[in-house]
């Protein structure tokens, strides 16, 4: 699944998939990899989800195997953008 497509399904405006290679929407892929990065160094887990508090914003993430999608959000949508990682990494 691309970024542009999650992006739509769940109305966020900077959020990267990762697969094969990165796919990003908002953000530049070199961002978008080193917001990974510090998420896998936080978070060493084959699945987890969550999100941290970067500089006023927050990054929202959820690893699932080889799903993995990350989305920068404002703290009042952290728990909806959570549910809705869900339905769309379970092909809801």
């Amino acid at each position: 699944m691309r970024a542009e497509e999650v992006s739509k399904k769940i109305n966020v405006e900077k959020i990267a998939v990762f697969s094969d290679e990165i796919s990003a929407v908002g953000m530049d892929s070199e961002f978008a990899a080193e917001l990974r990065e510090l998420v896998d160094t936080l978070v060493p887990a084959e699945k987890f989800k969550g999100y941290l508090a970067i500089n006023d914003e927050y990054v929202v993430f959820k690893r699932d195997g080889r799903k993995y999608i990350l989305a920068v959000v404002e703290e009042e949508r952290v728990k909806w953008c959570l549910r809705k990682f869900e339905e769309v990494l379970n092909g809801g």
